[in-house]
């Protein structure tokens, strides 16, 4: 079992710093998987498509993520689910879930990937839920899948030391980050770089990348991290603490304020 970070953009498909943290079991598999477009065309001579006759289609992101059902984090994802949420009450909350329109709501969601002993963040933007079903059998936890659809999926992230920027101007220049399309959806920050800047073309050699967002001020030599951090909570022991004392007691004085 691992954790999700999740949160809810304000802006749809803007990457925002997950605050909630929610167990998951295995099976977890947002991914990007992209259909490829091919020309039907007939071509004089060929025996098979030259590779021209080929080309990227629309980005497609997507995946599920298995929970087991619990009070705990599950208000944020149901409101995902349903639509609409009323809450009453304090300290003990009683929340209302409504079927209603899922438009402009979206979130960020991070898991964190072992490659080779080192993990490192999977993160996707504008995430929506596609599908949900709740399933449990006698003796058991409840279980929750989610299927989602997305807007970006980056996985990793890297930073480079020599960032040029121009107030107003949306390229990022760098002679050492060697751009390349497989950086076209990550997410880029630095000084002078806007909040939820994201690359969306990148230069034939690889020298700079446009931005979705203009600079809001000039500079040499910056520090620029492509991709977005991996993000968790900060106190594990605390956290879990907090949860089985709730878990025993039932008192909810003992949430911890990311699971509210």
């Amino acid at each position: 079992m691992t954790q999700i970070g999740f949160k809810t953009e304000p802006t749809a498909g803007v990457t925002v710093t997950p605050d909630k943290f929610l167990p998951i079991l295995d099976g977890e598999s947002l991914d990007r998987t992209d259909p490829i477009m091919e020309s039907e065309a007939m071509w004089a001579g060929r025996k098979v498509r030259p590779m021209e006759a080929t080309n990227g289609g629309l980005i497609e992101v997507g995946g599920s993520t298995p929970f087991e059902l619990s009070t705990i984090g599950a208000t944020s994802l149901f409101r995902h689910m349903f639509g609409g949420k009323s809450t009453t009450g304090s300290g003990t909350y009683t929340h209302v879930f409504t079927p209603a329109t899922l438009a402009g709501l979206s979130a960020t969601l991070q898991v964190g990937v072992n490659m080779d002993g080192t993990v490192i963040p999977k993160t996707v933007s504008g995430a929506k839920v596609a599908s949900w079903a709740i399933g449990g059998e006698e003796g058991a936890f409840l279980t929750l899948g989610i299927d989602w659809l997305a807007q970006r999926l980056q996985v990793g992230t890297r930073s480079v030391t020599d960032g040029v920027t121009t107030n107003g101007s949306a390229t990022l220049a760098s002679a050492s980050a060697d751009f390349t399309v497989a950086d076209v959806g990550r997410d880029v920050s630095g000084t002078g770089i806007a909040t939820g800047a994201y690359i969306i073309a990148v230069a034939d050699d690889g020298s700079s990348a446009t931005m979705s967002a203009a600079a809001t001020s000039t500079g040499t030599g910056l520090t620029v991290v492509i991709g977005k951090a991996l993000d968790r909570i900060a106190d594990h022991s605390a956290i879990i603490g907090s949860r089985l004392r709730y878990l025993l007691t039932g008192d909810p004085g003992h949430l911890a304020a990311e699971i509210r």
